[in-house]
């Protein structure tokens, strides 16, 4: 699993478990959330693995620093 698709679903996670904590359910979350298949790059080539920008759209040189 690359780097950009780990990160991805650890936030997932996160996300998940703190409204989970909140008081919603996990049929809300099915509903009104986008999860993981949806939210995933289709190439992980095709986009920087520091900032997570489409390769056309990165700055480069210390990219993360925007």
């Amino acid at each position: 699993m690359s780097k950009i698709k780990e990160k991805n679903k650890q936030l997932q996670g996160l996300i998940k478990n703190k409204l989970k904590a909140n008081g919603v359910s996990e049929t809300w979350m099915q509903d009104h959330l986008v999860i993981d298949t949806d939210m995933t790059m289709d190439n992980d080539e095709d986009y920087c693995e520091h900032c997570g920008a489409h390769l056309e759209e990165c700055t480069g040189y210390k990219c993360w620093k925007r």
